[in-house]
């Protein structure tokens, strides 16, 4: 979307005339600032910050919803005007000079202005007026490409606009977007504290862990001469950790030669004429190992965090620092702090006076922790992730590993991309941001891969990933960009900002440079013919810039300097505390060429044209960083935001917030004849509005269905190769966890907060200890496996059953059951006819204590299989498998915890997270001779304002993929079932994100069914479509 954007924070800081003090004046949240388009034919006021413009517009009432219908392109000249946010203020207080501040004009960094003691009137005398311009980013672009000494090629999806978007530096999701975060600073004699890192070197089972906290102390620019430029902070810095005894401190005056090369301090340049001083400070000590709780990552232990708190006491200020406001370092605004938005509608008349500051500080929670980025020769990694197989030969001995070892235990990563939470950030709501975050804990994720096309986020979504276990792979914002000097200096500060910003935080388990940099130099004509000019470019920005400010920032932790690529790595240290090989050292071997070879590093997934489940078209991965297939928002969200002449499958509507590709539709419904062996011939169209409609629904539930199938298929492979030491997978983060709008796309969770299919699946999938059934087409035998997500003994006993089963609920030679509306009918003959619908197969036991591999526990030839249920064949039966933990075989099973098992890890038909199921179809599901079914929810009863509870029965036979929503908003503690067994009653619970009525989610209540939409076999039809 081509959002044009705004400001965000606006602060003062100055100085006063006790030495050592900071004054701090807001701007940002008054209801003060004015914006202009550049002819004036615009202009509104009673805005407040942070805004985005398009935001401030609409709140105007001057635009509509730009998420409604086709709005967003009515709205294209938003984006290509020139936007003026204006404020005029008066200071009650004298000014001394000091800094403009502009930190979240979506450059990745923040810009800082020098104001000259000339700059703003001061003591009452007269207004000053502040005007930050936002230009068109799309002409400006342009302009800039234009007069570059050579082409920078980049990717210009359909319906955008971002053909030369390397020229702007900005998140590439949303090129059109920016929302500046304007902050006048100014301070004479003042220091403060500007950032803070704790890095940990973990020195051994038996050796301490050295915390180290690199504390930056900044004077800023007063806008006078060098030699005024060049005068030291000087104080005190202090460390504590109180739950541990810590508590160092150092008095800091820069010591001789602070400006020399090596030296504690440095001038900085600022964006315009000025400079600033900026010292580092080191504080260092070691804790011995046995005085730590470790951090774990979700599911593998709890996440121990310490309370932290670093301060800055400049010298010749107040007393001590209870005695002067402290200010915070992360958010010296109060921007993050919602109880501190309070505005008054008076602001811009009354002078504003500067608030002293004395100290400043800087609080952290510290989770103690190793990573390690384990790539080795596959015969070495083997001995840790496949103990006990036989080696690998031929071309399975060709590679080396790539997965990350935490607190010494190999970590498969089960997870997905991250993009922004939405369009417009400064609508990112915290109740957004966690319900996002929640989704992914309450699927089993461990990690999420903050993709580089974005933004670095807030501080605290960082936290909360600290908080619940959320490893992160977190890229710089890079894409394929110029390579002068100029560029390289504005990345350069960024890095170093944002790695200061966040580098503490224990859930950053490693360091991305950018997001499929090095494999596009092989899409373009002008990287193709001329690689190594391209090439070059590639290596001062991401060797030379990007990775190393990290490795000098934060030694400690891995990098990758794209994603994919073949590595060699910048492994991070090692849990006896050893660095890795300089960086220098790893570019002089980086692996060149094809950058998503499967037998290095990681791999990005993307194939439209072939059957998803088709035997070897998914690559062996040692990582899978990136794979995915499109779907579509749920029939429900599409609702929210279109007409009812836009609820067709082939409709203008439909079309139009297809993004992907201008005939993304026709390819989608291509793809799922394929996996599907056929679709309807009605091709999802109708002259009947209704029929129309409900045949969209149809196509969008398939299209999920569809995307689930490929997910499923593509996870339990690299599950199942984990302990195969030919392959060694460990790892899938799937392309996309959450969305931005309602619209096609690759998430699983829906932009209103739905569940679609596929997450509810992943509950499954990623479930610790996932069961998984399966035909080998190699020599055509169903079997039935445990994939186990750590090289480790299981710590339950589970115990499987396995089930030949009929469709139909009249058993294999049926044609199907009675489908009326009460399910009673086919239910009368009891367990004993629905016992001659399926026949137990085999069982066996996994006890606590052992080691699981790569090879099946259970399997059958399909001959042999087919044979023990009368009238049974591929297209009339199909395998079930149920695993249960079995009570009282757990050693340490709790360690892996969580509200729906230890193990197993997603509640089944039978209401408890002890028992999973999985199911194998023995054809396409097209040919699959389903039953014609009916589906009834009943018995809905209202058990809290946002919840309500009800039961779901099928009857005539199996219901495949069964599948509801609603148009309230919210999660069902049950969906997406692969096989909703006949004549049993599932009991589920509704949990809304706004209060529900019973009633209403009863009147909207759809199920949607493969033997509906894709064979016409479901009756009734409930629910409001």
């Amino acid at each position: 979307m081509g959002f044009q954007a705004a400001l965000a924070s606006t602060l003062l800081y100055g100085s006063l005339q006790q030495r050592g003090l900071l004054s701090i004046t807001d701007l940002t949240r008054a209801p003060a600032w004015s914006l202009s388009n550049a002819n004036g034919s615009v202009s509104v006021g009673g805005a407040s910050l942070p805004a985005y413009v398009l935001e401030v517009l609409e709140k105007q009432k001057l635009i509509p919803d730009p998420l409604q219908r086709f709005n967003e392109r009515k709205l294209d000249w938003v984006r290509d005007d020139t936007w003026t946010f204006t404020r005029r203020f008066t200071l009650a207080s004298p000014w001394a000079g000091g800094e403009l501040v502009l930190a979240g004009v979506d450059t990745h960094r923040t810009h800082r202005f020098s104001l000259p003691a000339d700059a703003l009137r001061g003591n009452g005398d007269g207004q000053n007026q502040l005007s930050i311009k936002l230009k068109p980013v799309k002409s400006e672009a342009q302009k800039d490409a234009a007069a570059y000494a050579y082409a920078v090629p980049s990717t210009a999806h359909f319906g955008s606009f971002a053909e030369h978007k390397g020229f702007i530096r900005k998140a590439g999701s949303d090129f059109g977007c920016s929302d500046p975060d304007a902050r006048p600073v100014a301070a004479g004699s003042g220091s403060y504290l500007q950032a803070t890192h704790l890095r940990q070197l973990h020195q051994g089972a038996a050796g301490p862990v050295r915390l180290t906290a690199h504390m930056v102390v900044a004077r800023p620019a007063t806008g006078g001469d060098d030699a005024a430029a060049l005068i030291v902070p000087t104080g005190s810095a202090r460390l504590q950790i109180p739950e541990l005894g810590v508590d160092v401190s150092q008095q800091f005056s820069g010591g001789d030669g602070a400006f020399d090369q090596g030296g504690a301090c440095r001038r900085v340049a600022g964006d315009n004429a000025g400079a600033r001083v900026e010292c580092d400070i080191f504080l260092q000590v070691d804790i011995p190992k046995s005085n730590i709780e470790l951090w774990w990552p979700a599911g593998h232990g709890p996440q121990k965090l310490y309370d932290a708190v670093a301060t800055w006491h400049p010298a010749g200020g107040l007393g001590s620092c209870s005695d002067a406001h402290i200010i915070n370092t992360d958010d010296p605004a109060g921007i993050e702090d919602a109880s501190s938005l309070t505005v008054t509608a008076q602001a811009e008349a009354a002078p504003l006076a500067l608030q002293a500051f004395g100290c400043s500080e800087a609080k952290r929670q510290v989770g103690f922790r190793t990573v390690e980025l384990v790539t080795v020769p596959l015969a070495e990694a083997a001995k840790e992730l496949a103990p006990g197989t036989k080696p690998a030969t031929g071309d399975g001995t060709e590679g080396e590993s790539m997965y990350l070892r935490v607190n010494g235990v190999p970590i498969f990563l089960k997870g997905a991309n991250l993009i922004p939470f939405h369009a417009v950030r400064t609508q990112v709501t915290p109740e957004m941001m966690m319900s996002v975050l929640k989704s992914a804990t309450d699927a089993h994720f461990n990690t999420l891969r903050v993709w580089g096309g974005g933004i670095y986020q807030t501080n605290a979504f960082y936290s909360a990933c600290d908080r619940m276990g959320l490893l992160l792979w977190q890229e710089a914002m890079c894409a394929l960009y110029p390579a002068d000097p100029e560029f390289l200096s504005d990345v350069r500060q960024e890095i170093q900002e944002q790695v200061l910003r966040i580098g503490h935080h224990p859930s950053i388990a490693l360091w991305g440079g950018n997001n499929e940099n090095e494999w596009s130099l092989t899409w373009y004509d002008e990287s193709l013919q001329n690689r190594q000019f391209y090439q070059k470019d590639y290596v001062k920005l991401y060797f030379n810039t990007v990775a190393s400010e990290i490795v000098k920032l934060d030694p400690e932790r891995p990098i990758v300097d794209s994603s994919p690529t073949n590595g060699p790595f910048y492994t991070g240290a090692t849990a006896e505390g050893q660095l890795p090989t300089s960086l220098s050292k790893v570019l002089e071997t980086k692996r060149w060429g094809d950058a998503n070879a499967a037998k290095w590093g990681d791999v990005h997934h993307y194939d439209y044209w072939h059957d998803c489940t088709a035997p070897g078209l998914v690559p062996a991965a040692r990582m899978m960083s990136e794979f995915g297939w499109q779907s579509e928002a749920p029939f429900f969200s599409m609702k929210a935001v279109t007409q009812p002449e836009d609820w067709g499958t082939w409709a203008p509507g439909a079309k139009y917030r297809q993004r992907w590709q201008d005939h993304g539709i026709k390819m989608k419904t291509d793809q799922m004849g394929i996996v599907f062996g056929g679709l309807p011939s009605h091709n999802f169209t109708s002259e009947v509005a209704s029929t129309r409609a409900q045949l969209y629904s149809d196509w969008i539930y398939l299209a999920q269905v569809w995307q689930t199938v490929c997910y499923d298929h593509t996870i339990s492979l690299a599950r199942r190769s984990m302990h195969d030491p030919a392959k060694l997978s460990m790892g899938t983060l799937y392309w996309q966890l959450n969305d931005v709008w309602q619209g096609p796309s690759w998430s699983s969770f829906d932009y209103m907060g739905r569940w679609k299919y596929l997450h509810h699946a992943l509950e499954r999938t990623y479930a610790p200890l996932q069961l998984q059934a399966f035909v080998r087409p190699e020599d055509d035998t169903a079997a039935v496996l445990l994939a186990y997500d750590e090289a480790k003994p299981l710590p339950g006993t589970v115990a499987v059953d396995i089930y030949l089963q009929a469709l139909s609920a009249g058993g294999a030679g049926a044609s199907g059951g009675d489908a009326t509306a009460d399910a009673a009918p086919t239910c009368l003959g009891g367990a004993a006819a629905r016992a001659g619908s399926r026949r137990l197969v085999g069982s066996f036991e996994i006890e606590a204590g052992s080691l699981i591999g790569a090879e099946p526990a259970w399997k059958m030839s399909m001959e042999e299989l087919l044979a023990k249920l009368p009238g049974c064949s591929r297209t009339s039966c199909y395998l079930r498998a149920v695993a249960r933990e079995v009570e009282g075989g757990a050693k340490e099973a709790g360690r892996r915890g969580g509200a729906k098992g230890m193990l197993l890890g997603a509640a089944g038909e039978d209401n408890a997270g002890q028992v999973q199921e999985a199911v194998a179809f023995f054809s396409k599901l097209n040919a699959l001779n389903l039953p014609e079914v009916s589906v009834r929810p009943h018995s809905f009863t209202q058990t809290g304002p946002k919840t309500v509870d009800f039961k779901i029965t099928a009857s005539g036979g199996t219901a495949v993929h069964a599948f509801w929503d609603a148009s309230p908003v919210g999660r069902f503690s049950i969906n997406a079932v692969p096989a909703l067994q006949p004549c049993k009653t599932v009991a589920l619970r509704f949990e809304a994100v706004e209060e529900v009525k019973a009633s209403d989610l009863a009147d909207s209540l759809t199920v949607w069914t493969m033997n509906g939409a894709l064979q016409g076999k479901q009756r009734p039809a409930l629910g409001a479509i």
